[in-house]
């Protein structure tokens, strides 16, 4: 229950940050005020981001609405649950959040060019990672999981065949009939 309370709490605080830093200002002003060079996600999801995965993913969903700064953050706790994940050689959750990685990059990248890309370049200089070095590791990474795989780029799963059986009453429904 608290723990429920603590979550709502954050999620509440990381709303109303995001619809204060909507309101007012010319756009420029608006990301240099707000982004600031603390990209720590941990006070919004409640913790570490190793721990609160669920929440760093309830961020993401909304990656369409998070600004340049949040979607920093959020790019900053996958990064380091990825991180985590191969020290603990979880390779598959390793995958899931390098899969979301580069889906939140590639989201907030398309929606917020130039924003993003300032946000980005503060990161790199106030916390040392280079989120696009990152995301260009990570597709290599991930085209290289799908080769494995057997999958091709852009390639779609083949569909299952339709019922190859015919139903067994359709046959014996025709022999009926025709035999009334």
């Amino acid at each position: 229950m608290i723990k429920g309370l603590k979550i709502y709490i954050s999620c509440m605080a990381v709303g109303m940050a995001m619809v204060t830093a909507s309101c007012g200002g010319t756009k420029t002003d608006r990301v240099e005020t707000v982004a600031g060079d603390d990209f720590d996600i941990s006070p919004a999801v409640g913790g570490n981001p190793v721990e609160h995965v669920a929440e760093i993913d309830s961020l993401a969903l909304n990656a369409d609405d998070l600004d340049a700064h949040g979607a920093v953050a959020v790019l900053l706790g996958y990064a380091r649950i990825a991180d985590d994940a191969e020290s603990a050689h979880q390779s598959r959750k390793r995958l899931v959040t390098i899969r979301k990685f580069v889906d939140v990059y590639d989201i907030t990248l398309s929606n917020n060019g130039d924003d993003m890309r300032q946000a980005m370049e503060r990161a790199r200089i106030s916390t040392g990672v280079d989120l696009k070095a990152l995301a260009d590791a990570y597709r290599e990474q991930l085209s290289g999981e799908d080769e494995a795989a057997g999958v091709e780029e852009g390639e779609v799963a083949p569909k299952a065949p339709a019922d190859s059986v015919k139903p067994a009453d359709q046959s014996v429904a025709a022999v009926d009939s025709a035999a009334v």
